[in-house]
């Protein structure tokens, strides 16, 4: 817990480096997380999911005696120790946490002063008082999240009064001022839009009157969602608050909350984790010593099944004043001292916390909300289960606290095992450990067939075993753990360089990788999790997804069909093909068409070349075939005398390899301006840039060629498609051409004729100025325009290509030219 929110502890005018941790970068000189961390080589995240796992391992070891949970003479009454002689209980420890968090919430509204290096007190300046106040409000939410997550594995053995009215009650109060940057269309990171993209009625396309529907569905999420005095549930933290909320009230209120280890779960889900008690099921040998002794008379044998803890429950101890032993917790002093400026404390505390990336994620309900809808159609109901019953079973067996545990359990996973090299270039684990643990989560949860017959003696067969997931493993569970996979891609940030470290460490190409393992171990039923969840999302989220999380989830499509010989179903590419159609001919925008037209771009990229998507991925004679590539590479030039010089001026620099110098003084030269005055024939800002327009297309002569290439190729893959010729499509007179680097030789032509562009773009406003009479426009806003021209014949040369795209545009802005 200390690695997470304790850091630089400045007072007398020097920086304790026996408690400096920077939260931003992960480093720090003392080791606060406990065994093996290394805070060098760790992110906050790994200090987070750390300190959530110890804590509930200190949960079960209160219920197994091992440590006092619960003390009613201490933990019962109204005022609060911050360090006490005897050390804290389990339920004081969560008590505990909630001060600080408490603390750390009062810390955010009026940030403390601060001590420079000679030890006087100084007021801090507006950003540092923004960047603390961010870093406290942080802090507060991570304590909230650490007590949350624990608070199922004690409810147990603690007293309601003790859960609802001191824990829960901190915890809503807590929750009541926080603001979720998710929040649809509100929030810094929301993934919905606050409502469906306007779009056009798309040609060839069923609309299907559901509004009204979808409204209702809408307005029964935000009444549900406000139960808990949170406002709309649209992320992790929230989902979890409502989770818990519902689980401690549905425990309390069960018959058998004194014995949940006689159906292995606690009441409302059958997520079997928080009740497991794996030392019920030990058979214990009496001791040699204590048989003499007589301490262990036990029926039949002198062995009984159920281990037994008798020694002196512990306590959890923190630096108490004059406390000479080894505390259990040294954590405790950094996290009450949050905001605290005593002196006799040390000093300030500060921490650094700029984000909450990996810790709080948005919320994407792929397959709607969970819980039993009875309101839904019968004969839907029937339809649904005959043509997916694993789909069935998940959307109706496993409901909104299921769900919830599923969730917290696969990021938990993808987390912990995540494979990493060391210093020494080792490899530790691989994508394919992490997929087997995470396909290894679906035996926590108690199928509902077993818990319902263990209880009633009947058998809800919705959530029965499913043999292809593996024995005693809640059948639909890979729907699950699909819909969260997918959720986290579409909010995952492409690391690039100069990005802060401290942000999540799901990125967008690791879960790719680990849904792509996910889908090798069990082919048949993560496949089939899969498209449906795709279906869901193009059907009923894509309008509402913001854009990066739409081109996040195309491009994990187009790497994952490249991964996986391009299979997926003929019929969902051609229901897609009519969005894509209206994007595309129609200049029609709309999200569906952008996702399709997107990932199949993105799969050229992959490929390298599009014939394979022709031939191994789109469904023969399939329409899509005619939008993978632009019709033309350029405008046109109709007038005869630009084509001429076109072609004249392509030859000085590809196949002659002119000088500079000399083009630059042939397309200035009075020579050219005379022989196309009064023949341009454009119109627009290429009348008045004509001359910067051919010199870009004849040094950008690469794209044009690879493009015509391209378009070869596919035409010879669809031609193969048609009549089954099993011929090679490049023809053998094109090798030479083949062989040349589109980017590569662009890039370098774009750096030596540089001096051309320049001077043609200084020529033609040259002449446009000599025949104005006046212009509202100066010679720096003609030269914008100029190099807007330049940004566009580039993009309409290159646009096929988003690499060689981003390539030409890179060398423009390198070399000055834009």
């Amino acid at each position: 817990v200390g690695a997470v929110v304790a850091t630089g502890k400045e007072g007398g005018g020097e920086t304790s480096s026996s408690s400096s941790l920077d939260a931003n970068t992960g480093t720090g000189g003392e080791n606060l997380s406990g065994n093996g961390w290394d805070g060098a080589a760790s992110i906050p995240v790994d200090a987070y999911v750390r300190a959530k796992l110890a804590l509930r391992y200190l949960a079960l070891m209160g219920r197994v005696g091992v440590l006092v949970g619960y003390d009613a003479a201490t933990d019962a009454t109204a005022a609060f120790a911050a360090t006490t002689a005897e050390g804290h209980s389990v339920a004081g420890l969560l008590n505990l946490l909630l001060e600080a968090a408490d603390r750390a919430a009062d810390a955010a509204n009026h940030p403390p002063s601060m001590s420079d290096h000679g030890g006087s007190t100084r007021s801090p300046s507006d950003g540092e008082v923004r960047a603390q106040s961010k870093s406290y409000r942080h802090a507060s939410i991570i304590l909230l999240s650490l007590v949350l997550s624990t608070v199922p594995y004690v409810v147990p053995y603690l007293p309601r009064d003790y859960v609802e009215g001191t824990l829960l009650s901190r915890v809503g109060s807590l929750l009541a001022a926080y603001e979720s940057t998710y929040r649809p269309g509100v929030g810094l990171t929301a993934l919905l839009l606050a409502g469906s993209q306007v779009e056009e009625t798309i040609a060839g396309v069923v609309a299907v009157d559901d509004d009204e529907d979808e409204d209702d569905d809408d307005d029964d999420d935000e009444e549900e969602d406000d139960d808990d005095g949170s406002g709309v549930c649209c992320d992790t933290l929230q989902d979890l608050a409502r989770t818990v909320k519902a689980v401690v009230a549905a425990h309390y209120d069960s018959d058998d909350s004194d014995d949940t280890s006689s159906k292995g779960t606690l009441a409302g889900t059958c997520f079997a984790f928080p009740a497991d008690a794996p030392w019920s099921n030990l058979t214990v040998e009496p001791s040699t010593a204590a048989s003499a002794n007589g301490d262990a008379a036990m029926e039949g044998g002198g062995s009984r099944k159920g281990a037994v803890y008798s020694g002196e429950p512990l306590r959890i101890m923190s630096l108490a004043a004059g406390s000479q032993s080894q505390p259990i917790s040294r954590a405790a002093p950094h996290l009450l001292a949050l905001g605290d400026s005593s002196e006799e404390d040390g000093g300030e505390v500060f921490i650094r916390i700029p984000n909450l990336d990996g810790i709080v994620y948005g919320r994407l309900a792929v397959f709607g909300l969970g819980d039993d809808d009875e309101d839904e159609d019968d004969e839907d109901e029937v339809n649904q289960a005959q043509s997916n019953p694993e789909q069935d079973a998940y959307t109706k067996g496993f409901g909104l606290l299921d769900r919830c545990f599923l969730s917290e359990a696969v990021r938990d996973a993808l987390v912990c095992h995540r494979p990493t090299v060391t210093a020494t270039g080792a490899e530790r684990g691989s994508c394919r450990d992490v997929a087997e643990q995470v396909m290894a989560i679906g035996h926590l949860f108690v199928p509902r067939d077993q818990s319902s017959a263990e209880k009633n003696g009947g058998g809800d067969t919705s959530m029965a075993t499913s043999s292809d997931a593996g024995a005693k493993s809640a059948r639909g569970i890979e729907y699950g753990i699909v819909e969260t996979i997918l959720s986290l891609i579409v909010q995952a940030n492409k690391r690039e360089e100069g990005t802060d470290v401290s942000g999540s460490p799901l990125g967008h190409l690791y879960l790719s990788r680990v849904l792509l393992e996910v889908t090798k171990l069990q082919p048949t039923l993560i496949s089939r999790a899969i498209v449906a969840a795709i279906s869901a999302l193009f059907e009923d989220f894509l309008p509402s997804l913001v854009p990066s999380a739409r081109a996040a989830l195309a491009d994990w499509l187009a790497i994952h069909l490249s991964n996986t010989a391009y299979q997926w179903p003929s019929s969902y590419w051609a229901h897609w093909t009519p969005y894509a159609q209206a994007l595309v001919e129609s200049n029609q925008r709309n999200s569906r068409g952008e996702f399709v037209m997107e990932a199949l771009r993105d799969m050229i990229e992959l490929q390298g070349f599009p014939d394979t998507i022709v031939s191994d991925c789109l469904p023969a004679g399939s329409p899509l075939v005619n939008l993978l590539l632009p019709k033309d590479a350029s405008t046109s030039t109709p007038a005869d005398s630009l084509q001429s010089l076109a072609k004249d001026l392509e030859e000085r620099i590809w196949i002659h390899n002119d000088d500079p110098d000399a083009v630059r003084e042939y397309i200035v030269g009075d020579e050219v301006q005379e022989s196309i005055s009064g023949s341009i024939g454009e119109s627009g800002s290429t009348q008045i840039w004509w001359r910067t327009s051919i010199v870009v297309k004849a040094i950008l002569r690469p794209a044009k060629i690879d493009l015509d290439r391209a378009q070869k190729a596919v035409q010879k893959a669809r031609d193969k498609m048609a009549d089954g010729d099993d011929g090679d499509f490049m023809e053998e007179e094109d090798l030479d051409e083949a062989t040349e680097d589109v980017v590569v030789d662009a890039v370098e032509a774009i750096g030596r004729y540089k001096p051309v562009v320049l001077a043609a773009m200084a020529r033609d406003l040259q002449v446009y100025e000599e025949g104005q009479a006046s212009s509202n426009l100066d010679e720096s806003d003609m030269l914008v325009m100029g190099e807007i021209h330049i940004l566009r014949q580039t993009d309409a040369m290159a646009s096929y290509s988003r690499s060689v795209l981003e390539a030409y545009v890179d060398a423009l802005v390198q070399n000055h030219v834009v």
